[in-house]
């Protein structure tokens, strides 16, 4: 799971990008994606939302959680190249948040990515990706730290490197390095009362190597291993982590729209402290790709690093996604993610986190489209206060049209 896990710099690039805004090209594929023309390319798209926000404050279950609607502007841009041997791509997505009546809590959101891949030689790939975000909220840092969900700005930056090498016909390996960087803003002197456990959010950041080898032995097998060795600095360096993890890996071909991954290994911990322990680590997963529609269905089970207050857990996280296309215009999309945090020494609570999103999306013309859209997502710590809900809706149009700079 370490290995899918320190995916999340990946997974960022679903963060990294606004929700529900989809910027069109200048041709779509059946299902309705955007496809990049050749040469270079710059998308600029603006979408603008109205939606009903039932906690915008996050305040704990129990307190007055006082709901308010909300106009969302969102701009966003990109730059591509797609060469024979290179393609590159830059976004910027920003969300300006304007409340109805709590204009106190007015927000912005930016977030910006970098793309690189180069096929270097027939049998060996580069690539790199960055990526930044500057987020109000603590929500997007859950999907690579163990975090309490507050209203506290967040400042996040995600690297990943490597090559691809082919070292035989059957045989590949992929090796990566990733770092990551977040950042907690003090935001308790502009906020009263101070939410709870907002005392607790360090900050820090990571390295990481990872490596995957796989063989294919027949045309629906493929088995190998992976393995990966992660640095995590809490609070400024006053802890330190070290974790590493090796699994060994098959994954089959069930049929010709199903496949499955099959992960298991050991993963160990050590700390600055001398606290050292050693557990399963599992990366389990389904996936199923038809003409117009996919699913996907993992598990997995780890040790990761708290950024927010420090310490490591035994992280579990199961996720859940489908998406459909009912004609090339109308498409519908649904994933849900289930958290468990589980300390591994005392005095650190234990975290249980829910996020769930649903959208339609319908397209027209190409360069118009419109969006419904329900999000959701809660957490409790198990402490007085500890508590979280959140449950956002509403209604989305977004502009966009490609430009080719080059033929």
């Amino acid at each position: 799971m370490i290995a899918s896990r320190r995916q999340a710099p990946v997974l960022l690039a679903t963060l990294l990008t606004l929700t529900a805004v989809m910027p069109a090209a200048a041709q779509l594929t059946e299902a309705g994606t955007a496809v990049r023309p050749p040469g270079w390319s710059v998308t600029p798209a603006i979408g603008v939302s109205e939606m009903w926000d039932d906690n915008p404050t996050l305040a704990v279950e129990g307190d007055a959680r006082p709901g308010d609607f909300v106009t969302a502007v969102r701009p966003t841009l990109s730059l591509d190249y797609r060469g024979r041997q290179t393609t590159l791509r830059s976004d910027y997505a920003g969300s300006f948040d304007f409340y109805r009546d709590l204009i106190g809590l007015n927000t912005r959101d930016h977030r910006a990515s970098l793309d690189f891949e180069h096929q270097a030689t027939r049998r060996l790939q580069l690539f790199a990706r960055d990526e930044a975000m500057l987020s109000p909220t603590t929500e997007n840092a859950l999907a690579v730290s163990a975090t309490v969900l507050r209203r506290q700005t967040t400042r996040m930056n995600a690297f990943r490197g490597g090559f691809e090498a082919a070292l035989g016909r059957q045989t590949t390996l992929n090796a990566t390095y990733a770092s990551q960087w977040i950042e907690f803003a003090d935001d308790n002197k502009r906020t009263s009362p101070i939410p709870p456990g907002s005392e607790f959010l360090l900050g820090g950041h990571s390295h990481a190597g990872l490596g995957e080898l796989r063989h294919r032995i027949s045309q629906r097998v493929s088995i190998g291993a992976n393995y990966e060795i992660q640095r995590a600095i809490v609070g400024g360096g006053t802890e330190t982590f070290d974790v590493q993890s090796a699994l060994a890996v098959s994954q089959i071909a069930l049929g010709p729209s199903v496949s499955a991954s099959f992960g298991f290994g050991e993963a160990w911990l050590t700390t600055s402290d001398g606290f050292s322990d050693t557990g399963p680590a599992i990366d389990v997963g389904v996936d199923w790709t038809g003409r117009h529609s996919g699913a996907t269905l993992r598990y997995g089970r780890t040790f990761l690093p708290s950024f927010g207050f420090g310490g490591t857990f035994q992280n579990e996280e199961l996720q859940a996604s489908l998406r459909t296309s009912f004609t090339r215009w109308l498409q519908w999309s649904g994933n849900a993610t289930l958290s468990n945090n589980d300390p591994l020494q005392s005095g650190d609570p234990a975290l249980r986190s829910i996020s769930a999103r649903t959208a339609l999306g319908w397209i027209v013309k190409r360069r118009l489209r419109f969006d419904a859209f329900v999000e959701h997502s809660s957490q409790d710590s198990g402490v007085v206060g500890g508590h979280v809900l959140r449950t956002r809706g509403g209604v989305q149009a977004t502009v966009s049209q490609t430009v080719r700079a080059t033929q």
